[in-house]
C-alpha cells in the first residue's frame, strides 16, 4: 500500500466534502493535493491516474460555464472516490 498516495487522495476527497463547489480557490487547493499525490508515487499507472485528475481540474479552470464546471467537478469527485477504493483494494491484496 502506498500510504502517502492514499493520504493525498483522501485529503483531496476531504477537501471536496468540506467545499463542494468548483470555485477557483477550491480548484487550486485540489491541484496542490493532487500534485502531492503525484509526487507520492513512482508507479507509472498511479501517476497517469493522478495526471488525469489534474487535467480535469485544468479543464474546469479554463471553463467559465458554471454547468460545465459543476459536471466536471462531479466527475472528478466520483473518479477520486473510485480511485481511493481501488487503492485500498490494491493495498489489501498486497
Amino acid at each position: 500500500m502506498n500510504d502517502p498516495l492514499n493520504s493525498a487522495i483522501a485529503d483531496a476527497i476531504a477537501l471536496i466534502e468540506a467545499n463542494p463547489e468548483p470555485s477557483d480557490e477550491n480548484l487550486r487547493a485540489l491541484s496542490v493535493r493532487l500534485a502531492l499525490a503525484h509526487a507520492a508515487t513512482e508507479d507509472e499507472i498511479n501517476q497517469l491516474a493522478v495526471e488525469s485528475f489534474q487535467e480535469t481540474i485544468e479543464d474546469m479552470q479554463a471553463d467559465s460555464v458554471p454547468e460545465h464546471r459543476a459536471y466536471l467537478f462531479e466527475q472528478l469527485t466520483t473518479g477520486l472516490m473510485a480511485y481511493e477504493v481501488q487503492l485500498l483494494l490494491d493495498g489489501a491484496k498486497a
